[in-house]
């Protein structure tokens, strides 16, 4: 796991916004601590990671979310201390400021050190909220459980995510530099020379993937498994993941999103409206799946596909898989295929 201190995060974290679960994928337990060795290589790169620390934090938070669901055994009081913090935060958005810690810290007793030190009141979107005494509180729960969690539960969770590793680093890893440069190539995006953490879990809270902009720039990930599935659906899940990071360190760099965004404002969409999202995330999706097919598996079955993610997205879907691969395919320009989206989705008065 990463050991330097991280001061507070700049930005909040970016969705993944696909929660169903995989029917095609078995379920799999979680497991965490160093995966894969830092790449000497320049330029934009993804490193699969995992930590016993990060496994823990995210599954207390995947407990916290399911509020039908009893905690598990000694998992009462951090259980409890996280849903304090969702009655304020939610489950997903706002939670910037703890999760990030969690990526940096050395142990648990740093991470606590770490949420002592959020302001009081916490202020997002205009609201206060006091959430520190409920953060140490997590904190301080976890710090209790990693020693046994370490011991008993680690362990077996470790080997099911090496699993998991094994089979990206063979499938996923050799070509996948060229697969985020065809992604940058197609979304305008110059290359921010950044390497990308993707911390593996093996449970989150919804949606299941998050992306986070830390101080200075950095880009980190967490992405629980079972998610994006067995095979190419975890595959494309990276690759979706990547163009949240990717997204993050060329804002306001005139890329395909940033002129989906600023299209759809010309046209009255606020940033408040569900379509600000959605619309740029939907062509997140169609650009990861196009990248399969193009570079790994012709014959690639789409994430949106295999779960009622398309089906969810409504006309967005439709439309953008119908106009991208048209500029993928040199028939129209990236500009002109962004126009026709926003036009088909947002048509001028």
């Amino acid at each position: 796991m990463l050991s330097h201190r991280l001061p507070l995060t700049l930005a909040a974290s970016l969705c993944l916004a696909c929660s169903p679960s995989n029917r095609h994928a078995p379920r799999v337990p979680a497991a965490t601590e160093a995966a894969q060795e830092p790449s000497e290589a320049e330029g934009t790169h993804l490193e699969l990671r995992t930590s016993s620390l990060v496994e823990l934090y995210f599954h207390i938070r995947a407990e916290a979310a399911d509020l039908q669901a009893e905690p598990a055994a000694g998992h009462a009081t951090a259980v409890d201390a996280a849903r304090a913090i969702q009655r304020s935060l939610g489950s997903f958005g706002g939670w910037g400021p703890l999760d990030t810690q969690v990526f940096v810290a050395a142990d648990a007793r740093e991470l606590r050190q770490g949420f002592a030190e959020l302001p009081e009141p916490y202020v997002r979107r205009g609201r206060e909220f006091s959430i520190r005494d409920d953060a140490v509180r997590l904190a301080g729960a976890i710090e209790e459980l990693v020693p046994e969690f370490e011991r008993v539960d680690w362990p077996s969770r470790k080997v099911e995510l090496d699993d998991r590793i094994a089979y990206v680093d063979v499938h996923f890893m050799p070509e996948h530099r060229k697969a985020l440069a065809f992604m940058m190539e197609s979304l305008g995006i110059r290359n921010p020379e950044v390497t990308v953490p993707m911390f593996l879990v093996g449970a989150t809270n919804p949606p299941g993937a998050m992306t986070y902009h830390l101080r200075g720039g950095a880009p980190v990930s967490v992405l629980d498994v079972n998610v994006g599935g067995a095979g190419d659906l975890l595959l494309e899940t990276l690759l979706h993941e990547s163009s949240h990071a990717l997204d993050q360190a060329s804002r306001d760099d005139g890329s395909a999103f940033d002129t989906l965004r600023r299209l759809l404002e010309e046209r009255g969409v606020s940033r408040d409206d569900d379509a600000y999202h959605t619309v740029p995330h939907t062509l997140m999706f169609v650009q990861a799946e196009e990248t399969m097919r193009r570079l790994y598996d012709p014959e690639h079955l789409a994430y949106g596909d295999a779960t009622d993610l398309y089906a969810r997205s409504g006309a967005a879907a439709v439309v953008e898989r119908e106009i991208w691969p048209r500029f993928l395919d040199g028939e129209l320009t990236r500009d002109e295929a962004l126009l026709r989206i926003v036009d088909r989705l947002e048509p001028p008065d």
